[in-house]
């Protein structure tokens, strides 16, 4: 799960009084609540009450359960057709445009967000910053904007729009086994009423899907309801690192984007094939839990690493995503990864990728449950975002007519955590702005990950989602 946050000094707000009078006391601070696609509920596979011979001794019962299997196909094709429905968008955008953007996107900030380490775990979600850049764009002009756009790799903040819908559009999912659940929302000040531009807001609530909210900047009460709003977004997976967070009286205006991934393996890992053993951390041995799993596939290789996938919910619907698993070749740390090309294209050109082959894995992987949490500022600067931080430079004007505003706050946070049964994840980012076919004969490979590496959570079109190094299983 993701989250996004960004904060700014100065909020709008459409009709205040009215929107007063309407709210309830549970919802006061919520002026218009964003719609979100309705799936049906993920289709159930009728379980047998009985062993076969039963039913074919007992006509009635197995017409029941006849009709119970149709039922079963007819959900299960309404939901594949919605979420077919829901992705056109992407197709109709360019998928490989629309992905190469964010890949590239992905190699730049693992470069400077997944760097000195000094021997502990990082992780963070790349495309939710991403949308969070398209966000930022919508609020910015001039060269603040262009550096955004720059990034972002788009043409002008009408392309990034699309692309950011169309992204949205093709990860959203959600049903009783698995989710990819995006939210996002506006924090205004009821200080500033009448301040804002209605049109950027109104972008921001269609284009953007963000719901809208409005109250005293700087008051516990409207930073308890921030806090509410993440957790309830993330699934309560960052409650520590969201309760740090806080609007200042000073504060103009708030974006938030969310991410929630929960995912079952395609083939889960057998509990009782976990067994301790060493790992071999940069600060000395530690003793993890190890899972393991015999599967005949394919691995991949470069000059510095070897790599092996594993498919996340793989049903009707289609796939909710693949977890990549990067070794560095011995002598080899992670670090060199962080920019080899071979790496980027493996992740986002697949059936491209050449240096591949088919062989028994033996494959083994630690259990984890990694988070990090760190300002953004130096590392957006570091990919050419400065003007945003810059008094001086910063241009809000599509937002509202000051000139003093900058952003002076920009924390991410993220969290994922793997098991036998599968994959959950969130993260964050707030930012303030205030003023001033099997063959006889195969080879072997052992695959075991007992030194630190490198994993990407990618979607089944390729999207990075999360991307983390483990350093130490034991640390969170």
């Amino acid at each position: 799960m993701t989250v996004i946050v960004l904060v700014v000094s100065g909020v709008f707000r459409k009709d205040p009084d009215d929107d007063k009078k309407k709210r309830t006391e549970q919802d006061k601070f919520l002026l218009a609540a964003a719609v979100y696609p309705e799936f049906k509920s993920n289709p159930k596979m009728p379980e047998l009450e009985h062993d076969e011979d039963y039913y074919y001794e007992h006509e009635e019962e197995l017409d029941k359960l006849y009709e119970l299997y149709e039922a079963y196909e007819e959900q299960a094709e309404a939901y594949a057709e919605e979420l077919v429905e829901l992705r056109k968008d992407l197709e109709a955008y360019g998928q490989d445009k629309a992905v190469g953007a964010v890949a590239d996107f992905t190699q730049a900030s693992m470069q400077v967000l997944l760097s000195d380490r000094n021997g502990a775990n990082r992780v963070y979600s790349p495309i939710n910053i991403y949308l969070m850049l398209g966000m930022l764009s919508e609020i910015t002009d001039g060269n603040c904007r262009q550096q955004l756009l720059d990034l972002a790799k788009a043409d002008s903040v009408e392309d990034l729009r699309e692309r950011s819908k169309a992204l949205w559009n093709s990860l959203y999912q959600s049903n009783g086994d698995s989710k990819c659940v995006l939210a996002s929302s506006f924090w205004l000040s009821d200080d500033l009423e009448g301040s804002y531009n209605k049109k950027t807001l109104d972008i921001l609530a269609k284009d953007h899907r963000a719901s809208a909210f409005s109250g005293q900047m700087g008051s516990e009460e409207y930073n308890d309801e921030l806090h509410e709003w993440i957790n309830s977004q993330t699934g309560n997976l960052l409650e520590e690192a969201a309760g740090n967070l806080k609007f200042d009286r000073d504060t103009v205006a708030a974006l938030v984007t969310t991410i929630l991934y929960e995912a079952k393996w395609d083939e889960v890992f057998y509990e009782d094939r976990t067994t301790p053993d060493t790992f071999h951390a940069k600060s000395g041995d530690v003793t993890a839990n190890f899972m393991h799993e015999k599967q005949f596939g394919r691995y991949y290789y470069g000059d510095n690493f070897k790599a092996v996938f594993k498919d996340l919910n793989y049903d009707y619907a289609g796939s909710l995503g693949t977890m990549w698993f990067i070794l560095p070749e011995e002598g080899t740390g992670v670090d060199a990864l962080l920019s080899d090309p071979q790496l980027k294209q493996l992740i986002s050109e697949l059936e491209g990728y050449e240096n591949a082959g088919t062989a028994t894995i033996n494959f083994a992987v630690p259990k984890f449950d990694i988070s990090y949490d760190t300002s953004i500022i130096d590392p957006l600067r570091k990919m050419g975002v400065t003007d945003l931080f810059d008094p001086g430079k910063a241009d809000f004007s599509p937002l509202m007519d000051d000139d003093s505003l900058f952003v002076d706050q920009a924390e991410h946070a993220a969290r994922l955590m793997i098991d036998e049964d599968g994959v959950k994840a969130a993260a964050f980012t707030f930012v303030s702005e205030s003023k001033s076919a099997k063959p006889e004969e195969t080879e072997v490979l052992d695959f075991k990950l007992d030194r630190p590496f490198l994993f990407v959570l990618c979607s089944d079109t390729g999207i990075p989602l999360f991307v983390g190094v483990v350093e130490n299983p034991l640390l969170p």
